[in-house]
């Protein structure tokens, strides 16, 4: 009331609201945009925000075609506002490999919502910081190429019984739902590959079974669960094989279980819609199917032997 004072003016009831609420509406103001700077400080390009609400209506005409219309108006490396958070959308492909790959350690922290349940919040999606780095860094070594060179008879194995399976609807001249088939692939892949098991007997069996067992499911029924689990090293950088260091403490059950879910989870999504996908794209496109068939029968030429990993990736 002293500054009213200081004006000459007199330091009334209605005065004082009115003084109050131009201080609220100021606070709210610079409340509502001073996050929206960070952005601009750092270069890069974005929309620009409304109070408050930052970018959100430029979503208003769909997720996916408002990613494609920030790249297309602010270029491969932009950035936008959802509220007062910042996101930076990356679609370089170098950029890309240098987050995921080259410089993962500097990108340790995914957004959370405080929603996620049980495994799935143990899993390397949400864990943080170091731990973060650590549990990726035992994933990492547990998928090196001389592992996945190993299960690729498992997969193979798999493959030949879908083409069993595909080969009895081809003959039969009648429409099927591939996407299924594709389930099954995928499941029996994932199944042998990451827990060590045969999804038609092992694997089914041990859910079914845990059904009406008073114990639950331990990690010791999948091999390549135990083998994560047991881990006491991980690699700071995967270029860097030779240097592990000690975990700070050994993967505890949850963080195992977390693993386990996000393998079944993402590699059955994940496979089962791009071969869907591309079987689709095939069947429309039999050009592109045609050169496909003479560029693999000509690998397969070339490599006799039997094809490993590291030669395909190659």
């Amino acid at each position: 009331m002293e500054v009213l004072g200081f004006l000459g003016l007199e330091a009334s009831g209605p005065m004082v609201m009115v003084a109050l609420s131009v201080v609220l509406l100021v606070l709210l103001k610079w409340y509502s945009t001073s996050a929206f700077s960070r952005l601009e400080k750092l270069g890069i390009r974005h929309p620009k925000p409304s109070p408050f609400i930052g970018n959100l209506t430029f979503f208003r005409q769909g997720f996916w075609e408002s990613q494609m219309e920030l790249r297309k108006q602010y270029g491969p490396l932009s950035g936008y506002y959802l509220g007062r958070r910042m996101f930076i959308v990356v679609s370089d492909p170098d950029m890309i490999k240098q987050v995921l790959v080259e410089k993962f350690s500097n990108f340790t922290n995914r957004m959370a919502s405080g929603l996620e349940p049980q495994p799935v919040t143990n899993s390397v999606l949400f864990l943080r910081d170091k731990r973060w780095e650590e549990v990726r860094s035992v994933l990492t070594s547990a998928f090196s190429p001389e592992k996945l060179n190993e299960m690729t008879p498992l997969i193979s194995q798999a493959c030949n019984l879908l083409l069993a399976h595909l080969k009895q609807y081809a003959e039969s001249r009648e429409a099927f739902d591939i996407q299924r088939c594709y389930c099954c692939y995928t499941t029996d892949t994932v199944a042998s590959v990451a827990f060590g098991t045969q999804r038609r007997r092992d694997f089914l069996q041990v859910v079914l079974d845990a059904r009406h067992s008073t114990t639950s499911v331990g990690v010791e029924n999948f091999d390549m669960v135990r083998q994560v689990f047991s881990a006491t090293e991980c690699t700071v950088n995967p270029s860097q094989q030779h240097q592990p260091r000690l975990l700070s403490k050994p993967l505890t059950v949850d963080e195992v279980v977390g693993q386990a879910f996000i393998f079944l989870i993402a590699g059955y999504e994940i496979i089962t819609n791009t071969l869907s996908f591309a079987t689709y794209l095939l069947a429309t496109n039999p050009d592109c199917q045609k050169k496909l068939l003479r560029e693999v029968d000509h690998f397969s030429e070339k490599h006799v032997s039997t094809v490993v990993y590291v030669i395909v990736c190659s």
